[in-house]
């Protein structure tokens, strides 16, 4: 893939954060749509349950729930991200302890915070909420006034 530069996201490039006391960590220069996707995923988190779910397994009450009108709890419960973000990113650190979500999650928040600007300046938009398919469908709808000229007119009903 590194033929292609201009095509695919380089995963050996890298940027050292430095933090204090000799610590530091090694950030990708660049996300890849497919951490961004981890990273929206991550974000989210979506539960349909039965109502009366007595443990039965799940194949079951499918079965059961086809053939009823009982109602099924829904929630969406929707995560800052923080800590899958920093995960997806991390490359390496200085740290003698494993690059794992848990302990990621157990550093104080103003570390997360340098780490974090730090990936959101290499990474300025998010191209899952960005209008990148909005703004590619819209442009083959937009006409300049040079290309309506050019276009067929169509009779009027007069």
């Amino acid at each position: 893939m590194n033929n292609y530069p201009n095509f695919f996201v380089n995963d050996s490039e890298k940027e050292r954060v430095v933090l204090t006391d000799g610590q530091w960590v090694e950030i990708k220069a660049e996300m890849s749509i497919g951490d961004w996707e981890k990273y929206d995923e991550a974000g989210l988190e979506y539960k349909i349950a039965d109502q009366d779910d007595n443990g039965t397994d799940r194949a079951s009450r499918r079965r059961r729930f086809k053939g009823s009108s009982s109602q099924q709890d829904a929630s969406l419960k929707i995560k800052s991200g923080f800590i899958s973000l920093v995960h997806i990113n991390l490359v390496a650190w200085s740290f003698e302890l494993p690059m794992t979500p848990q302990v990621i999650g157990k550093l104080k928040p103003i570390w997360i915070d340098i780490i974090i600007e730090r990936i959101e300046a290499l990474n300025p938009t998010n191209p899952l909420v960005s209008s990148g398919l909005t703004a590619l469908s819209s442009s083959t709808r937009t006409t300049s006034k040079e290309d309506e000229s050019t276009s067929p007119t169509l009779p009027s009903d007069t």
